[in-house]
């Protein structure tokens, strides 16, 4: 496949499509799991809802950022691609959840 930019893009296989995702969803949970332990370090509420929207929106940003460049740059398998990587979201938005919850008194 010629793309735009003249480079020739192999069509890549659904596993490797789907490692791509994983990575990038991966990345992001570890990005959240960090942000939120910061959040929770916070001493007072104000604190707290800067690290944890802030941070959360720093993450959305530049996980929206990667997932088009990878989308335009790459010939990935859309639907592997995007399912991994939305399993892994929203498997890291259920533990950032349990987290903050946990450690309300």
């Amino acid at each position: 496949m010629l793309h735009a930019t003249g480079l020739c893009l192999l069509l890549l296989s659904t596993g490797v499509s789907a490692a791509i995702g994983s990575g990038l969803g991966l990345v992001y949970v570890a990005s959240s799991l960090w942000g939120v332990r910061r959040a929770l370090r916070a001493q007072d509420a104000e604190r707290f809802m800067l690290f944890a929207l802030g941070g959360m929106s720093v993450r959305l940003f530049v996980a929206l950022a990667l997932f088009a460049l990878v989308l335009a740059a790459t010939s990935v398998q859309r639907p592997a691609f995007v399912a991994a990587f939305l399993t892994l979201f929203v498997i890291g938005l259920v533990i950032e959840i349990v987290l903050v919850v946990r450690h309300q008194p």
